[in-house]
């Protein structure tokens, strides 16, 4: 039996998978990056992985080869509290929820 894998997205903002309809990036988020690798690990678009949901954060496991990663939901309350003003946050209308203080 064969995994269904998913293809690694991009765009502006950097690389995604999709996972039931939902958008899933690599980044640290508070709470979570400092148990689980949240990085990109190299990954680019066009790469094939292995994407399934995680059953209470709102997490995805991403696999590729030997490498597990875990990556976030796209929403601005997940992003890193500590943010002093990256690309990401800026990019929603509303404002973030850590604060001005960027």
């Amino acid at each position: 039996m064969s995994k269904r894998t998913s293809p690694v997205r991009g765009d502006h903002k950097g690389i995604f998978v999709y996972v039931n309809g939902e958008r899933y990036r690599p980044g640290a988020v508070s709470g979570y990056s400092h148990a689980y690798d949240m990085s990109d690990a190299g990954l680019k678009v066009g790469d094939r992985v292995i994407a399934r949901h995680v059953a209470q954060p709102p997490l995805a496991k991403v696999v590729h080869g030997d490498r597990v990663l875990h990556w976030h939901r796209e929403t601005v309350e997940l992003h890193d509290p500590e943010c002093k003003g990256c690309d990401y946050c800026a990019d929603y209308s509303a404002p973030p929820l850590h604060g001005d203080d960027r």
